[in-house]
């Protein structure tokens, strides 16, 4: 048993991790980037140019993920590039709803499956 939620971690972790990458590579080839859509009709090279150092995006693609994921294994995933504020301070009410909501259904569906699986239990039972 303990092999087996050892497994289940294990793999969980690596989509995880698969996950992640996947998504910053995907918003890595988009075209254009984040400064370019801060500054809209605004945005001249000197501007683009330095607003892109300012947010960081100057550095190589892959030493930004590298960063990031070393901060998220300690549990700091860094600031909105967008709108400066703490990740986790914007994560955290939308984690509390979604929770929120899970129990709702966990509540409205136990009740009905429960019932619902034993009464199909009894009739398969009763066929044979």
């Amino acid at each position: 048993m303990f092999r087996l939620i050892c497994q289940r971690l294990g793999l969980g972790l690596i989509t995880l991790l698969a996950a992640s990458v996947l998504i910053f590579a995907g918003t890595e080839v988009l075209p254009g980037d984040l400064a370019s859509a801060i500054l809209q009709n605004s945005a001249t090279p000197e501007n683009l140019a330095e607003m892109r150092k300012e947010l960081g995006l100057e550095r190589p693609a892959v030493v930004r993920y590298v960063e990031w994921l070393a901060g998220a294994v300690q549990g700091d995933f860094g600031h909105s590039l967008a709108n400066k504020r703490d990740v986790v301070e914007e994560l955290t009410p939308r984690v509390k709803d979604t929770f929120f909501l899970w129990r709702c259904r966990w509540r409205c569906f136990s009740g009905f499956s429960q019932p619902s699986g034993n009464r199909e239990s009894t009739i398969e039972r009763s066929t044979r």
